[in-house]
């Protein structure tokens, strides 16, 4: 998720700042620089702060150190996002763009991950503790389940117990003394103790994460963070107050308090249900997730798909009785409130919320800075890089000889129309780039001659096809496809290598125009691509990668190439969406 920003202090249009694993520069003002460096000193890492800013958040409260945590599928997705939203934040980041808004307005409750914020390296502290707390809890609780079921006795009369709860008088037979039955229930209520201290702050933290994006009423109020205590005061004082309401139900009627109660399971279902969802969406459509440094590796798509499967089972059987024959007393009505109050949420937001509703989008912040002027005098310092001739994308070219599916890079072409489109009228410089050597081939080293005929067609560079002899200037397999072609005053930059920079004029061009960012776009990802890359970012250039502007002969391979943009905080630049890209464009320069 690229941050694309417009500065006045800087000479370029467009400037990539990446503040995030996920690529490019952290580039900050050095008030944030010093901030940054005191949320250190006192707990915070680096890649905490570097998560809560692509997530578009500052990091607001202090490290809480936290002994227990409840563990469940939640540990992966806490790693990618490790923020106080939870499943809200979740949804939105992994949703498809075109419902993220309006999933995350109706997603939301209940998790641990919302301490997240407080834990110092979160994104790999929190999924390894509930990994573990999950693995040590299992023998306990089946050890204690065993116990208390062969202890029980005569479940009739376990419900007809005068105490009113069945675990009292399971106690109670278990040792045959008032004394120690009263003991063991102490330790329960004590239990109950801590679990309503967590229950409350993490509703609190979810309180605070949904004003913070004015999904609330006195959003600003809710929102606010006590600045010697660190933590959301006004958020702690509603969820307290609204938990204590809801308890006084009881007294009036244990059916509607019994109601709230079942909804609460059902919403946290339906909220797993949407996380989990957009996750397994992503996944098998090949869609990039956030970087994390901690992984389940390939155990992970069978756990988010069991989780699923055991989630909306949950979800189908929340809205069912107890028994076969209900009235008002024994029915659930778990299902009247919730589509009750999802229809009433859904109405809100279409007449009220959506209007000041931000939503925590995952979209590319955009920062303008700058006046008219100064975007005038400066849009002509980006440039937009393209790579596709016909010789390498079309039937008959070199990758079908290697072998390779070249509908990957065909499909590559509605996309890259668009991108050129918005880069012209925005009057930004556009370069086309394409591979080709002499026809006497002696740019062709010997090495390189008999590794690109190293393939089961036996033809490499020089040999003849249907479009001309294999990458050779001035052959037919040689020009730009019809759809991508130049327009007039367009630079093509003939290589003969991988990279755009080397053995060709590329530099001293840019130099000239005082270009020092550029959007790359094209084929291959981990060959032609890469290489332009690599060899700007040597040059002192930024470079921006439409991940999905580019493909691959594999997708192995263009996942692989747009990670390693991302490696180490962005060393080799950063990574955006093409819808992203153009949209900035068109919003900033059209």
């Amino acid at each position: 998720m690229a941050e694309i920003e417009l500065s006045a202090k800087e000479p370029n249009a467009v400037s990539v700042n990446q503040a995030s694993e996920d690529g490019g520069s952290v580039v900050l003002p050095a008030s944030e620089w010093a901030e940054l460096d005191n949320d250190v000193k006192v707990g915070f890492t680096t890649h905490d702060q570097r998560d809560m800013q692509r997530m578009g958040k500052k990091q607001q409260f202090r490290v809480k150190k936290l002994q227990d945590l409840d563990c469940n599928w939640i540990h992966k997705l806490c790693d990618g996002a490790p923020t106080a939203g939870g499943q809200y934040h979740w949804v939105s980041e992994f949703a498809p763009r075109k419902y993220q808004k309006l999933l995350s307005y109706v997603s939301g409750s209940d998790s641990v991950a919302h301490m997240s914020e407080e834990i110092e390296n979160a994104g790999v502290i929190v999924p390894k503790t509930m990994l573990w707390s999950f693995f040590v809890n299992i023998p306990l609780t089946y050890l204690l389940l065993l116990t208390f079921l062969f202890c029980i006795g005569n479940l009739d009369e376990a419900l007809d117990s005068p105490t009113g709860f069945p675990f009292i008088y399971a106690f109670n037979n278990a040792t045959k003394s008032v004394s120690a039955s009263t003991g063991l229930t102490f330790i329960i209520l004590l239990l109950l103790f801590f679990i309503t201290i967590s229950s409350m702050a993490s509703a609190s933290r979810q309180t605070f994460a949904f004003a913070r994006d004015n999904g609330l009423p006195f959003a600003a109020w809710l929102g606010h963070v006590h600045p010697s205590l660190h933590i959301p005061v006004n958020a702690v004082i509603l969820s307290v107050s609204y938990a204590m309401a809801l308890s006084l139900i009881n007294i009036g009627s244990s059916t509607a308090f019994n109601a709230i109660l079942s909804l609460s399971t059902v919403a946290l279902m339906s909220t797993y249900i949407l996380s989990i969802a957009c996750i397994i969406s992503r996944r098998f459509s090949g869609q990039p997730l956030p970087p994390s440094r901690w992984t389940l590796g390939r155990m992970g798509l069978p756990i988010n798909i069991a989780a699923m499967v055991y989630t909306t089972w949950g979800f189908f059987w929340s809205f069912w009785p107890n028994s076969y024959h209900v009235d008002a007393a024994t029915f659930n009505w778990a299902c009247v409130l919730f589509f009750g109050l999802m229809s009433i949420s859904t109405v809100l937001y279409l007449i009220y919320a959506r209007k000041i509703y931000e939503g925590p989008v995952a979209k590319p912040q955009i920062k303008d800075n700058t006046n008219t002027k100064t975007k005038k005098a400066t849009e002509s310092r980006a440039g937009l890089i393209t790579g596709r001739t016909m010789g390498i994308c079309s039937t008959g070219g070199y990758l079908d000889y290697q072998g390779y599916d070249i509908s990957p890079v065909q499909a590559l072409i509605p996309g890259l129309q668009r991108l050129l489109a918005a880069f012209r009228k925005a009057k930004f410089s556009v370069y086309h780039t394409r591979e080709g050597h002499r026809p006497d081939l002696s740019t062709v080293s010997p090495r390189e001659a008999f590794r690109s005929r190293n393939n089961a067609s036996g033809l490499g560079i020089g040999s003849a096809g249907p479009l001309g002899r294999l990458l050779v200037r001035g052959e037919a397999g040689h020009d730009i496809i019809p759809e991508l072609y130049p327009v007039a005053g367009e630079p093509v930059i003939d290589k003969p290598g991988r990279g755009a920079f080397t053995h060709t004029e590329f530099d001293l061009m840019l130099r000239i125009r005082g270009i020092t960012n550029l959007v790359v776009a094209g084929v291959t990802t981990d060959c032609c691509v890469s290489s332009t890359i690599r060899e700007a970012t040597d040059r002192g250039m930024d470079c921006l990668l439409v991940e999905d502007g580019t493909a691959a002969s594999e997708v192995s391979l263009h996942r692989a190439a747009c990670a390693s943009v991302r490696e180490e905080g962005g060393i080799f630049g950063a990574t955006a969406v093409l819808e992203d890209v153009v949209e900035f464009v068109e919003r900033n320069y059209h």
